[in-house]
C-alpha cells in the first residue's frame, strides 16, 4: 500500500527499446516536494520500477493490477537515472516509478507503455539473387 503523496513526482519518465527483449527506462529525479520545499538528491534513497504486461492507462483511470513486477534501484546520487530490463518480446509493457525519500515511498509516476518487438530474423546466407 502506498503511503500518502509526500514527493511531487515532477520527473521526466521515458521508455525506449535498446534491442529486442529489453527496455531502457530513464527519468530525472524530483527536485520539489508537494509542500514546495526543495528535495535534495541526498534525501532520495532509491526508486522502485513497477511494470507488467498491459496497455496504458493502467494507473490513471484504470487498475494498476498489471504492475505485477518490481525492481528496486538504489539511489545512484545523480539526477538522471536509468535502468535496463530484460523482457519477453511480443508484449506491450506498462511502467511506473516511485521514489523513496526519507523512508517514504511516493505515489506512482505517470505510466508509460512500450511494445517489445521480436528480434528481426537473420538474413539468409549463401544465397544470391539472379
Amino acid at each position: 500500500m502506498k503511503r500518502g503523496l509526500i514527493i511531487l513526482f515532477g520527473f521526466f519518465f521515458l521508455a525506449s527499446i535498446a534491442w529486442a527483449g529489453t527496455a531502457t527506462l530513464s527519468w530525472t529525479a524530483s527536485t520539489t516536494r508537494c509542500d514546495g520545499t526543495i528535495l535534495q538528491l541526498s534525501d532520495i534513497s532509491g526508486y522502485r520500477v513497477y511494470y507488467g504486461i498491459g496497455n496504458s492507462p493502467i494507473i490513471n483511470g484504470g487498475s494498476n493490477n498489471a504492475l505485477t513486477n518490481m525492481v528496486n534501484i538504489d539511489n545512484p546520487g545523480v539526477s538522471n537515472v536509468s535502468t535496463t530490463l530484460n523482457l519477453s518480446p511480443g508484449n506491450t509493457y506498462v511502467f511506473a516509478v516511485t521514489e523513496i525519500a526519507n523512508g517514504v515511498e511516493s505515489n506512482y509516476s505517470n505510466e508509460v507503455s512500450l511494445y517489445i518487438p521480436y528480434a528481426a530474423p537473420n538474413p539468409p546466407t549463401g544465397c544470391s539473387v539472379q
